[in-house]
């Protein structure tokens, strides 16, 4: 076989693959929802800011700062990477191998070996140079780059999903700390209202007017009423606390920012559903 023809026959070879070609899965989803005309929810697209139709600029702030330093998006972050050097590891088995050396050494000889010359001192140089390229005769390395290829959407997907993940617990978390807030308003506002009514049932029953009967329960329902403050200041700091880790902060720094009580964020009166896939 001459060289022409062998250098056709790798290169046929070459073009064939080994194992199927890869089919992407089919999802079948219906347009629509069955049940339609909601009045609270549409079929339009989803907005990606999803956040933004709250109108809170702290919550905002909030979200912009886990989309940066969230520990959990990063490291997904650093998949992506690693899975782009993984590719390019990949394609390097189609390009050529390149290497080259360079060595010298320096000798004198001595007088005591040989009397001609004798002291001479000799530089020898030496470099070399090579180059090889391996033909990817059954695909091994394309299918690898394909892998590679996979890889690296897998980890673009799996980012996504971590960062929708993130975001929807800053949110979360910062719904739950105002909810929190409002119902210690509303608590604190109870244990004042019963603590006035301990004390006038108190004097009624000075005048004989109201039982001691009366008195005990309106006493028991005061410090009733006042014990659910403490659990609800420890659901308050769980929630604040949970707020700064997911925005890579230590569980304390929010507190004095959050101290301030504010209305919960309004939602939208219609609520886009996208598509129902």
């Amino acid at each position: 076989m001459n060289k022409a023809a062998f250098v056709i026959l790798s290169l046929t070879l070459s073009a064939c693959t080994v194992g199927p070609e890869y089919q992407k899965p089919q999802n079948n989803f219906f347009d629509n929802w069955f049940s339609s005309g909601s009045s609270v929810s549409s079929q339009d697209a989803v907005q990606t800011n999803w956040w933004q139709v709250f109108n809170d600029p702290l919550l905002q702030k909030y979200i912009d700062q886990a989309a940066v330093h969230n520990k959990d998006v990063q490291i997904a972050l650093t998949n992506i990477k690693r899975a782009r050097a993984s590719k390019r590891e990949s394609q390097s088995g189609l390009l050529p191998s390149i290497g080259s050396n360079a060595q010298a050494t320096r000798s004198k000889s001595s007088s005591a070996n040989s009397s001609f010359n004798s002291g001479e001192i000799r530089n020898v140089y030496d470099a070399g140079f090579d180059a090889s390229w391996e033909i990817d005769l059954f695909g091994g390395t394309r299918r690898a780059i394909e892998a590679s290829n996979a890889r690296i959407d897998s980890a673009i997907a799996s980012y996504h999903d971590i960062m929708l993940s993130s975001l929807s617990d800053v949110a979360r978390n910062y719904y739950e700390a105002r909810g929190t807030q409002k119902r210690i308003a509303i608590t604190q506002k109870n244990v004042n209202l019963l603590k006035q009514t301990h004390a006038l049932i108190k004097k009624r029953a000075e005048i004989g007017e109201a039982s001691e009967f009366d008195v005990t329960r309106a006493r028991g329902e005061y410090q009733t009423t006042q014990a659910r403050l403490p659990n609800l200041q420890a659901d308050l700091q769980a929630s604040i606390f949970s707020l700064s880790i997911l925005l890579g902060l230590p569980p304390e720094a929010l507190l004095d920012e959050m101290k301030s009580v504010k209305p919960l964020p309004t939602p939208p009166d219609i609520v886009p559903v996208g598509l129902r896939s």
